[in-house]
């Protein structure tokens, strides 16, 4: 066909789709904003399905900015729940496209290979959405509820095993994580501007609406009690704001590893995300922030990691066992924890107070049952339950509780393992930052309140988990194959060495000047292995 006429033709479908988009949004019965992102979202889905490599980045940037569309929507259209609907669908149905496009490419190409941890992301993840769906529809809630909540626990696993097959190496990840950055750091910022000069009018319109139930009786609780409410950025709420403190390690890992002309963009990224949480008074994701660089310093020893799992470990039992004294004179600790740290009132900490109650109940034996609680939700455990352990308790009993404990008990074994059986040291720094907010961030969700199930910190958890697997996969040794030193890695070492050397101005040594590898020691010893 001729070139010319093949460009009218598309440019007239164009056009044509165009107009009915048009024609659409002026007589959708609930928002031209809803309308026009539901069919531009299916059009996205497609494209994810034919393209799943670009379905990830298309699904990353759904998953940032579909609360802040949401709100658009609500604003300049009808405030209903079917407007949210058809804004939030858009996300899933380009996860689904994807992971769709992914199955059938490995179907009708032989290049596209799944392999065993990528039926392991997509199998791990069916089984979520599955005791998800389960639980909650044998606790009483509705069929959509109960699959909406079971797809967003379970089906965003299954992005790591998109990432195994379309993503190679270091630069494919770190080209998704800088996608994800820029959203991030645009969230940051207009939190920042709504906590310095207040929050928009679409704002206080969208949480009179109570569509956001958990959002806006946190927005209004605070507003109530004299305080200004917590920003959020393009987040629907501070529990998904948390989300941002992903993208801490990964700015620390990209400060130091790479030049020193771009360092300056990595550390304004840095200091934006960490000044906006500490700012917008998010205390779980600042705490997050500030123990990303002690968890990449920490998780670099064996003797370490280990240390860190054993002091966890008995905080938390000793967090479970006082917790009736901590709630009784939470007031008392608040004053001293501000005091101390010259705070005022907005950064109280007794908003732990919720989570207390949680593990209030844990100290009582009505709380444990075999196989978990009948009617959980209307039960005392049900009804204060912030955190996983205290739900899955209540939900699945102590057989499910006992399987969860274990399953993160090998996780944390093999993820740890797989760090020291990475060859090179640039890879190996990227896996440690991956590995940093992902361990944290587990455990935020599992102690401090489960927020798995929300978009898009299930996006960056899963994300960073499947980013570790690449990572593994094409720089770590496996079973059976000989040690680094074999493939060359002592080779790479003393050439960076030389490189730094030359650079620095070092030829040669004398007994009292510092080599280059006494500068860079190299890692010692090794997580599974002696």
């Amino acid at each position: 066909m001729n070139k010319g006429l093949m460009q009218i033709l598309v440019a007239g479908g164009a056009l044509f789709v165009a107009v009915l988009l048009m024609m659409g949004a002026v007589e959708s019965s609930t928002s031209a904003v809803a309308y026009v992102v539901k069919y531009l979202g299916a059009g996205l889905a497609v494209l994810a399905m034919l393209k799943p490599r670009w379905g990830l980045f298309i699904v990353a940037g759904e998953a940032f900015t579909v609360d802040f569309l949401k709100k658009v929507a609500v604003y300049y259209g009808s405030p209903s729940m079917m407007t949210i609907i058809e804004v939030m669908v858009v996300v899933m149905l380009a996860l689904v496209g994807a992971i769709l496009g992914t199955l059938l490419g490995a179907v009708r190409s032989k290049e596209l290979v799944i392999g065993k941890q990528g039926w392991m992301f997509l199998l791990g993840g069916l089984v979520i959405a599955g005791l998800a769906v389960v639980s909650d529809m044998m606790l009483g809630e509705g069929m959509m509820a109960a699959v909406q909540r079971g797809f967003n626990l379970g089906a965003y696993v299954a992005v790591g095993m998109v990432m195994l097959v379309f993503f190679r190496g270091k630069d494919d990840i770190e080209k998704f994580l800088n996608w994800c950055l820029m959203f991030v750091v645009a969230s940051c910022l207009l939190a920042m501007k709504q906590t310095f000069f207040d929050f928009s009018e679409m704002v206080y319109f969208y949480m009179k609406t109570g569509l956001s139930p958990v959002a806006s009786q946190q927005f209004y609780n605070e507003l109530m009690i004299g305080r200004d409410p917590r920003a959020f950025g393009l987040a629907s709420g501070v529990q998904n704001f948390n989300a941002v403190a992903a993208l801490v390690p990964y700015c620390i890992y990209r400060l130091v590893y790479n030049p020193a002309a771009m360092r300056i963009v990595w550390g304004a990224a840095l200091v934006v995300i960490v000044g906006a949480l500490f700012v917008a008074r998010i205390k779980t994701g600042f705490a997050v922030a500030l123990l990303c660089p002690l968890g990449m310093l920490l998780f670099r020893s064996r003797a370490a990691i280990l240390s860190f799992y054993a002091v966890g470990t008995v905080l938390f039992l000793f967090l479970v066992m006082n917790a009736q004294h901590l709630r009784d004179n939470i007031a008392v600790y608040d004053n001293a924890f501000r005091g101390f740290f010259g705070l005022d009132a907005t950064y109280s900490i007794q908003t732990f107070e919720a989570r207390l109650h949680g593990f209030i109940y844990l100290t009582k034996p009505e709380s444990w049952s075999l196989f978990g609680l009948t009617n959980f939700e209307n039960t005392e455990l049900g009804e204060t339950s912030h955190d996983i352990i205290s739900s899955v308790l209540g939900r699945f009993g102590v057989v499910g509780l006992l399987g969860l404990l274990g399953a993160c008990v090998v996780a944390a074994f093999f993820l740890h393992r797989a760090y020291f059986r990475i060859q090179t040291r640039t890879e190996r720094g990227f896996y440690l930052a991956l590995m940093t907010y992902f361990v944290l961030g587990i455990i935020s969700n599992v102690v401090g309140g489960s927020n798995l199930h929300s978009c898009p910190v299930n996006l960056v958890v899963w994300s960073f988990a499947g980013g570790m697997a690449v990572l593994y996969r094409d720089y770590g040794w496996k079973k059976n194959s000989p040690p680094p030193a074999m493939y060359g890695y002592e080779e790479e070492m003393d050439q960076f060495y030389a490189e730094w050397a030359e650079a620095e101005g070092y030829v040669e040594y004398d007994d009292g000047e510092e080599s280059p590898e006494e500068a860079f020691p190299q890692p010692v010893g090794s997580f599974g292995r002696g």
